[in-house]
């Protein structure tokens, strides 16, 4: 029974939503730039599938909003994950 228990809480924990925080110059005037790109090292300590999702979002909502992707950009954007060490620390009696 405490495995069904520890199994559920488990679950219930990881599906936790992601915190997303930006940081940029809010005096910023994006309409001046045209062209955007993703940082080469993007998503250190993500995994490929969380680095293509990510970027993907990004990529999709930046040209709906008329930017194009490019080698040569007016901006990058970067992924920092910040990974919590430990979301709970659960005591494991197994018997």
């Amino acid at each position: 029974m405490k495995k069904l228990q520890l199994f559920f809480l488990t679950f219930l924990l990881s599906c936790s939503s992601a915190k997303v925080v930006t940081d940029y110059n809010e005096g910023t005037d994006f309409s001046k730039y045209k062209f955007f790109d993703f940082y080469e090292d993007n998503g250190e300590n993500l995994n490929e599938f969380d680095i293509k999702r990510i970027t993907d979002a990004i990529y999709h909502h930046l040209t709906n909003s008329a930017f194009i992707q490019s080698k040569t950009p007016g901006f990058l954007f970067i992924l920092i994950p910040k990974l919590p060490k430990t979301l709970v620390e659960i005591p494991l009696e197994l018997e």
